[in-house]
């Protein structure tokens, strides 16, 4: 497929090439845009192991995403799709608020438990199921003090990234300074109520 050739071959190595220099071997990625078939075409699968190797042959390793408008929603699809790629050369990039998003009813512990082994490296956010949109890391579907302390039960040692998606200022706080955007000031409240879990 030319539109997948280019990206291969010129925008992957860039990609590893800017991990190294960030000090990490991770190169995070999608499935691809969902449609409405019933599960990922095996040309997913296919371009997936494609951008592996590459990703491979620059040194890194490639984690994949899950996100609900993709193949791979959520993390148990995500799992399904890197067990069918290979597990030893893809991991999990362990989104459980865009699993929530995707229509998952306890991303943790429920999913977590089935694809905790392929987790490389997590995101937190979270989603309010009754408005359908993003929340703070505290709110929502997620439950994030519990899914940060099976991280270190199971001895996860890789990185966990806030990943805050709202700007919207619930009424329990104002912006407190005009020098940050309310995004900046929510990705604050997110930080601080993980500093609290530890």
């Amino acid at each position: 497929d030319p539109s997948v050739s280019r990206p291969l071959s010129e925008d992957v190595p860039r990609a590893c090439d800017w991990s190294h220099r960030l000090g990490t071997d991770l190169v995070s990625s999608f499935a691809f845009r969902r449609t409405d078939a019933p599960g990922p075409p095996q040309e997913v699968t296919e371009h997936i192991g494609k951008l592996a190797d590459v990703v491979h042959s620059h040194g890194c390793r490639l984690v994949l995403e899950n996100e609900a408008s993709c193949w791979g929603a959520t993390g148990l699809e995500a799992a399904g799709i890197i067990c069918d790629v290979d597990a030893d050369r893809v991991g999990l990039c362990w989104d459980p608020g865009n699993s929530a998003r995707a229509g998952t009813a306890y991303p943790f512990p429920d999913e977590y438990e089935q694809i905790k082994n392929l987790v490389s490296h997590v995101h937190i956010k979270n989603f309010d199921a009754g408005t359908g949109g993003w929340c703070l890391a505290n709110d929502g579907v997620v439950d994030w003090s519990g899914q940060i302390e099976a991280l270190a039960n199971d001895s996860y040692n890789g990185h966990i990234v806030i990943e805050t998606h709202t700007s919207i200022s619930p009424d329990t706080f104002t912006v407190k300074s005009d020098d940050l955007s309310e995004l900046e000031w929510n990705t604050l409240k997110n930080l601080e109520f993980v500093r609290a879990l530890y």
